[in-house]
Formats: C-alpha cells, structure tokens, sequence
C-alpha cells in the first residue's frame, strides 16, 4: 500500500514483540486474589474464557495490528478467524503460514473475499467478540450487527488530531506532525471506537 521500507520493518518488529508479550500470559494470566482491598471487600481476577474471536483489520498497518488481537486470544484459548482488507491481503496471508506451521490446525483462519464472509462471520454463533477497522459507515454497520450476537468493537473513521500548546518545542512538533502526516503513506490516525455490550456508541 506504498510504505516505505523502513516503516514497514519497524511495524513487523512490533508484530514480533506482541508474539513475545503473549508467551507471558501463562504467567500473568493465572488469576490472583487480592484481600482487603477495602473493608470487607476482595478483588478476584480471573482469566477469560471464549469460543472463536474475529478480527478485520486496516490498510495501513496490516501486519502489526492483527497482532494485537491474535497471539493473546490464543494464549488465552480461543480460536482467531482473520479477514484482512482485500488492499493488503498478503501481508497475513505470509504470517498465516508461519503461525499454522507452529499450532494446531483451525486455531487461526485466514479468510479473504468482502461481503458475504463478513456477513457470515457476523451472524455466525460460535463467534464470541468481533472487533473490526475500517470506515465510519462500515464500522457502524459491523458494530450494530456484531452486538447482536457477540461482543463487538469497531474502529472508524480515520481522523489525526493534533493540538499544538504555546510551550511546544517546536522543532519536535514540526517532526511529529510531519510523520503524524504523512508517515503510514498518511494513513496515521486516531478513531473513532465503538465498543459492545453497551447502552449507546460512543467516540473516543
């Protein structure tokens, strides 16, 4: 999708270090229980639990961030259907390889065509959480369907927000707002996030 080479080693490097931030999880993710947290009141911690976990994700991060999502939602159990955008499909399909190489088979699905896998996906009941990176429209769209049958969480509508304060340094703000710019062959944003199960989405 036109990055630059130094961009895109720098976001495998990222891809790798959540691989290696998941292989701790049997680790951090044994449960504790913490006393006395206040008076008469204890807090328990437990792992979570789920059946197949599915993730669509973006144009201009396409190796780095399904990995945010993948190796965790294994670690902790569960099964990851992927779908990644029809511009940039072969970035995972590479890492799919790899991963179904070193785990049991049907762990980790790669999908590929629009529409009708989505939908699919969307509807299907053994399906736990969604979590999806696109438009604003689409994002909606998988949102509301999502939350119907399973968690959901939809990020749209790429916006870069940038606010500059009288005591800037301005050398260095000029540096971040150019690779905020123009960095990702400008696709560096902030989203707006729906998240389910609640009342109303909401933008952060």
């Amino acid at each position: 999708m036109g990055k630059t080479i130094a961009d895109a080693t720098a976001e495998v490097g990222r891809m790798v270090e959540m691989v290696e931030a998941a292989c701790a999880i049997p680790t951090t993710m044994q449960g504790r229980v913490l006393e006395d947290v206040s008076r008469k009141h204890r807090c328990r911690d437990d792992p979570p639990a789920g059946r197949g976990l599915r993730g669509d994700r973006p144009v201009q991060l396409p190796a780095m961030v399904p990995f945010w999502f993948l190796p965790f939602a294994i670690a902790c159990g569960n099964t990851f259907v992927l779908k990644p955008s029809e511009q940039v499909p072969l970035t995972q399909q590479i890492a799919s390889r790899s991963s179904t190489r070193s785990i049991c088979p049907g762990v980790v699905n790669l999908v590929q065509r629009r529409r009708e896998i989505v939908e699919g996906i969307l509807d299907h009941p053994g399906i736990d959480a969604v979590s999806f990176v696109g438009s604003a429209p689409v994002a909606r769209l998988v949102y509301e369907r999502a939350a119907k049958s399973a968690s959901g969480e939809a990020l749209g509508g790429a916006k870069n927000h940038i606010v500059v304060m009288p005591d800037a340094v301005i050398d260095k703000t000029v540096d971040g707002i150019l690779g905020s710019a123009f960095g990702a062959a400008g696709q560096r944003c902030m989203r707006d996030r729906w998240w389910s199960p609640s009342a109303t989405p909401t933008s952060s």
